[in-house]
């Protein structure tokens, strides 16, 4: 079946003197949104960069048989950017085969 996979890149609200309270919260607060807006996906923990400093980042992935459901994608984006104060959200697009082995 052809799907349609959303990478979306979050990177983690840090600095301050508590940084791994920081990096908690924000983690916790990226789980929330993806709840509210994408209900089923997979999320890896990662290390990226951005603008040349190291950077912890989580990477959602979502597969859907809707390409309609760019809006969930766009609407996790938004809340995410906003209320973790992100200067940006990476959102990869891809058409995919896939399916579910072991399911009729």
């Amino acid at each position: 079946m052809i799907m349609e996979r959303y990478t979306i890149y979050c990177g983690l609200a840090v600095g301050g003197d508590n940084r791994k309270k920081i990096i908690a919260n924000s983690r916790l607060l990226a789980l929330q949104i993806a709840d509210q807006n994408l209900g089923d996906y997979t999320v890896q923990q990662a290390e990226g960069r951005w603008n040349g400093e190291k950077e912890e980042t989580l990477i959602f992935t979502f597969i859907t048989d809707l390409k309609t459901d760019i809006t969930k994608v766009n609407a996790f984006a938004h809340a995410y950017k906003f209320q973790n104060n992100q200067e940006s959200v990476l959102i990869v697009e891809e058409e995919v085969k896939a399916r579910f082995y072991g399911k009729n």
